[in-house]
Formats: C-alpha cells, sequence, structure tokens
C-alpha cells in the first residue's frame, strides 16, 4: 500500500487497540491496556546468524538456514529433544535434511528481504553464503524498538481512557539477555511492570520434575529441589527489579504465570490423580509468594478440552475444564461444585487480599496447610481491617486463627472464608497464622533419586556409544 512495513503494522495494531478501548468505553471494570502480548525481538541483537541459541524444541535451524529455507532451499538442521537427557548433554538428537522443495516464503517475483540487504547470498558455485552474521547486533531492541512503540500506544490508550494503567512488555527475561529500557513516568504514564514468569522446563517439556530444572540466561543444568526453588526466586526477583529500577518504582504484576495441565503425558485425565500439577502449581504459586510478587494465572478457559486444551495450538494451562469435571464425576460418582477444577489445592490458597500496611512475609505451606502473613502497619488505626481469603479445600477438618495482636473476625461464604483482622493501633508490626486444626497427612516431599540416575546415565553414555561403534 506504499507505507513502511513497521508504520503499516503498528498503525494497524493501535487501531484495533484504540477501537477495543472505545468499545470498552464507560465500563468501570478496566484497568488498563498491556502493551503487545510477548513481544518478540527477532533477529534483533542476534550476534551471529550463524548460530542457534537459546532453548531448543524440535527443529531448530540458524536464523541463516532459516533465510535459506525461506528461499526453498533444503538444509541440513538440527532436531532437538526438550527431554531431560537432552538437556543434560546439550546436543541435538539428531540432523535432519529439511527440503522445502522449491516453495518459497515470499511472493512471486520478490526477493528475500535479508538477500537484498546483502546478509547472505549465493558464491560462485550457487552455494549459500552467510555475508553478515551480524547484521543485527548493534541494535538496541529496548531503546530503539520497545519504548518508541510503548509511548506511541500509551499516547493512544490514554486518549481514550486517560490515566488508565498501562501493562508494559518486553520479551520474557528469562529467555533472552536484552537490555531492559528505562522508562520515564514521562515515557508511559501509569506504567506497570507486567512481564511473563513461568518454569519453562516444565511448561516446554509438560512434564514436573521437582528435582531439574535449567538456567535459560546460563545455559546451566540445576539440580535438586532446594536449588530449583533458588533459582525460580532469584529469576523472579530479577523481573521485578525492572519495576523499580527501570521504571520510576512502577509496581509489578506478574502478567502471566501457570503450568500445563497435560503433563506427563496426560495420564492425570485417564486417572483422575493431578497430584503432579498440584506440586508444580505450588512450586509457581510458593516462589511468587517468596517475592511478595502479584499475578494472574494463565488461564481460565471455560471451554477446555482434554483433547485440544485451550482450543489455541494444544496449549492446556486452563485450571478448570468440562472433561476434567466430567472425569472425576465418573470416577466419585458423586458431584461437588468444583470438580471442573483441576489440582484444586495448588491455586486455591489462603492469602491477603487486602493488607492495612505493608506486608513483609505472605506465604502458605502446602505440606503443612500453613499461611504466615506479616506486615507493618503506622501507629494509628487502621480504618479497614487487613482481609485473609481460607478456602475450605485446604482445611477438610477445620482451621484455627492465630494473631500477635489486635482481634478477627471470619465472614463465611460458600466455599470459603475471609478472615477480618483489625490490628493494635499501638503495636507496629503484625503477624496472623492459619493453621489446619488436626495435622494433614501425607505431606509432600521431593526426592533427588531420579536425578542422581539421570546424571550417572549422561555420564555413561559417552562411554556406551564409544563401545557401540567398535
Amino acid at each position: 500500500d506504499g507505507v513502511q512495513i513497521q508504520e503499516y503494522l503498528q498503525s494497524h495494531y493501535l487501531n484495533a487497540l484504540a477501537a477495543l478501548a472505545e468499545a470498552l468505553q464507560g465500563l468501570p471494570n478496566i484497568a488498563g491496556f498491556g502493551t503487545m502480548n510477548e513481544p518478540s525481538n527477532g533477529y534483533i541483537c542476534v550476534k551471529d546468524l550463524a548460530k542457534s541459541e537459546g532453548f531448543r524444541n524440535g527443529y531448530a535451524p540458524t536464523p541463516f538456514e532459516g533465510m535459506v529455507l525461506g528461499e526453498g532451499i533444503a538444509q541440513d538442521v538440527e532436531v532437538w529433544s526438550a527431554g531431560l537427557m537432552a538437556m543434560m548433554r546439550g546436543k541435538p538428537a539428531r540432523v535432519e535434511n529439511v527440503d522445502p522443495k522449491g516453495v518459497r516464503a515470499w511472493k512471486q517475483g520478490v526477493d528475500c528481504l535479508w538477500k537484498e540487504a546483502g546478509v547472505w547470498g549465493f558464491d560462485a558455485n550457487g552455494k549459500p553464503q552467510l555475508f553478515k552474521p551480524d547484521y543485527f547486533a548493534d541494535v538496541d531492541f529496548g531503546n530503539e524498538c520497545f519504548l518508541p512503540f510503548a509511548k506511541r500506544f500509551t499516547a493512544r490508550m490514554q486518549s481514550i481512557f486517560p490515566k488508565t494503567m498501562i501493562f508494559a512488555e518486553m520479551p520474557p527475561a528469562d529467555l533472552s539477555s536484552l537490555e531492559f529500557p528505562q522508562i520515564t513516568s514521562k515515557d508511559v504514564p501509569c506504567a506497570v511492570n507486567a512481564m511473563h514468569w513461568y518454569d519453562l522446563v516444565t511448561l516446554f517439556t509438560t512434564t514436573w520434575r521437582s528435582y531439574f530444572t535449567m538456567d535459560f540466561a546460563t545455559g546451566k543444568l540445576v539440580f535438586g529441589n532446594a536449588a530449583l526453588r533458588k533459582l525460580h526466586q532469584k529469576q523472579l526477583a530479577h523481573t521485578a527489579s525492572f519495576g523499580r529500577a527501570k521504571m520510576g518504582n512502577a509496581p509489578t504484576l506478574i502478567g502471566e504465570t501457570g503450568i500445563p495441565y497435560n503433563m506427563n503425558d496426560a495420564r492425570a485425565y485417564v486417572s483422575g490423580d493431578f497430584s503432579a500439577q498440584v506440586e508444580a502449581m505450588d512450586n509457581t504459586i510458593s516462589n511468587l509468594e517468596s517475592q511478595l510478587l502479584s499475578f494472574t494465572l494463565w488461564n481460565y478457559t471455560a471451554d477446555n478440552s482434554h483433547k485440544y486444551g485451550d482450543l489455541w495450538n494444544l496449549e492446556d494451562l486452563s485450571i478448570s475444564s468440562p472433561d476434567s469435571e466430567a472425569l472425576v464425576r465418573r470416577i466419585s460418582g458423586v458431584r461437588r461444585r468444583d470438580d471442573s477444577a483441576r489440582g484444586l489445592r495448588g491455586f486455591a490458597r489462603p492469602h491477603a487480599r487486602k493488607i492495612a500496611g505493608v506486608p513483609s512475609q505472605s506465604e502458605f505451606v502446602l505440606a503443612t496447610a500453613e499461611y504466615v502473613l506479616e506486615y507493618s502497619s503506622e501507629t494509628f488505626e487502621s480504618p479497614v481491617p487487613t482481609e485473609i481469603f481460607v478456602p475450605y479445600v485446604q482445611y477438610p477438618s477445620g482451621y484455627r486463627i492465630t494473631a500477635s495482636d489486635g482481634h478477627f473476625t471470619i465472614e463465611k461464604h460458600e466455599g470459603y472464608d475471609v478472615v477480618k483482622h483489625q490490628h493494635d493501633s499501638k503495636v507496629h508490626k503484625h503477624r496472623v497464622m492459619v493453621a489446619p486444626t488436626k495435622p494433614i497427612p501425607g505431606k509432600f516431599g521431593h526426592s533427588n533419586l531420579p536425578v542422581y540416575v539421570a546424571l550417572a546415565v549422561a555420564l555413561a553414555s559417552p562411554y556406551l556409544e564409544a563401545y557401540s561403534r567398535k
């Protein structure tokens, strides 16, 4: 249409979001607008187009190989497995010849854009050759690409919804080494750091292993449950730091987190046993709690199915499913309100939904069903109490409340209580604990034995391969 491609794409995107905002005008429950869901920097900042780096699962062509494949030319491409052994060995499962059979990604008569720019071409023998491996290396994605877009997005949205919050989101920090830009309140007024975070090994492999993960920032493997949790907490602290250090002390809302419910070959969809999902979700939320982070779970899909998941790309992260409801009722023979929930104990947890002060701890231990809230307050009496959500699913035999000071009341609801704590105005620091009246049977444990076995196999594999070739 004679419009520069960046302007064409961004203007259409902004027009679409503006149309949505205009349609929502007048509604009281619009908190804000997100800049873009998990934006990708693509080739920008890639130092060497001849290398394939980061997490790889399935076909993993280098950027250069991708360009050549787009020209319809066959390439030998690495194929990676997301399994534990593949990660430990750091090698592709195989190399496979991928042949597009002359089918090009470009329109007839249009040359490859990167070939036109001199990034690659053909040598004297007609073989594809990379001329500029660092062509995209010197671009600052955060400051040169994301920030101008975010400023433009903000101006457009806030022209329709003045002072609405802008949930700013760069590419996921654990999958990139991009520099987060400095975002001032003038650039993006009412900004919120809304970066996403997932336990990536569990997400990508759809397998829960309490004893193993990978630090994608360094490529190093991490073994043992304590080390796994330490890494996840470090990642979350790093993500939250962007709000404080780069966005003028803006609040952080982890805009997306969750687990794949079809993990471990979807065995839970046959047995009805969601204990692995409960453990995986507990790991995710416990680490978020340790950093006092607000978050939104991805996701709730009302028409989720065991066969097609969330009805997008076969992802299956919904905390509820009609198919799971039917399964549970078929197995148990009874009907209960929360039957559609999958691994309910993992995400229906006690938490403070309102705090009359500043929290220093808000953590729930699933194994003991103990929840602790600690917070500090000013020396005057608060006009509103602190409120703690207490779901019955965690306390089948009831619970007790222990408060360091003040008094509390309990407000009853269907399936949960709200504990309201009015602290003593003469006391500065407060502690409220929710605990079961009877000990919870069957405590969770995390054995590291599987990782020792895997390590032994990984160490022995090269020798076994060498022996088999003799």
